[in-house]
């Protein structure tokens, strides 16, 4: 299972890398909080720049290891600030990356933000996720 998703996540990062002219962009969903999305499939979705996956191990030796989420934006910070000042929980946060209209989306299950720090001019984000569900894509009828 972890193979396919390595496979999965591989297939959107060259996606990304090689196709960037027909790339409508990446995507995050963060349970109400509302993005400056205007690509039709997303619009009010958070516009996501650079991201990526990782496995953080515990401050002590006898802690488990949690996976992270994070991402760039220029979005309006205030909301995800709240949701990491108040210690929100999602129960699901969706990220989709749209190619051409089709649509390859990941799920993140048991989701809350752990950091909103400034990068340069945009805000870099960290959600820990308990788990990520398979991908599933979206293909758009050929015009």
């Amino acid at each position: 299972m972890r193979t396919h998703r390595f496979a999965a996540f591989a297939f959107i990062v060259l996606s990304c890398l090689i196709a960037p002219a027909f790339a409508d962009g990446s995507f995050v969903r963060i349970g109400d909080i509302k993005g400056a999305a205007a690509e039709s499939q997303h619009q009010g979705w958070i516009p996501v720049g650079v991201w990526g996956i990782e496995t953080r191990s515990g401050r002590w030796f006898w802690s488990s290891p949690t996976s992270v989420f994070w991402f760039e934006t220029t979005a309006d910070r205030t909301a995800l600030e709240t949701a990491l000042q108040n210690k929100t929980f999602y129960d699901h946060v969706l990220f989709d990356v749209s190619i051409k209209g089709n649509v390859l989306r990941t799920t993140f299950t048991a989701v809350r933000v752990i950091a909103v720090d400034q990068q340069g001019k945009a805000e870099k984000i960290t959600l820990q996720f308990k788990k990520q569900t398979d991908q599933s894509i979206t293909f758009t009828a050929a015009k």
